[in-house]
């Protein structure tokens, strides 16, 4: 029989088996966790592990998991942050580089310079030495 640990994730609390990745656990509980690539790539599963063990999905000198690639080796208590303010950009896509699994990175070309930003519902990074740019109208949330 497999070990049993207790997840509480923020105010949401549930069981899971103990080796299951800590994203495929809260979904099958119903517990809603941004999640886009399932490979670590794009960070929108990324939260704090304020108490627990995981296997995998660490950062080195950090407290902050990616909850598609950590197993649950004990009782956790992962937080997940904020969402960051959205922001509305023009601009025009410039290139499509393939990324692992069914990800792209985007470049693009914007009026309006801005370290990083995260597009909504591909959650995907993206940085330039003129800044970030889309055609037409995307909506985009700052990254931190």
């Amino acid at each position: 029989m497999r070990k049993v640990c207790k997840v509480t994730l923020n105010k949401d609390a549930f069981l899971a088996n103990c080796g299951e990745l800590l994203l495929d656990s809260a979904l099958m509980n119903g517990v809603d966790l941004p999640h886009d690539c399932r490979s670590g790539v794009c960070g929108a599963c990324r939260v704090r592990l304020a108490e627990g063990k995981v296997f995998g999905g660490t950062e080195e000198g950090s407290d902050m998991i990616y909850a598609c690639q950590a197993r649950i080796v004990s009782d956790l208590k992962p937080v997940t942050e904020a969402v960051p303010e959205m922001v509305s950009l023009q601009g025009r896509v410039v290139r499509f580089d393939p990324l692992p699994s069914d990800v792209v990175g985007v470049s693009l070309d914007t009026v309006q310079q801005i370290e990083s930003f995260l597009i909504t519902r591909n959650y995907e990074g993206f940085t330039g030495p003129k800044g970030p740019r889309i055609r037409g109208r995307a909506s985009a949330a700052r990254s931190r």
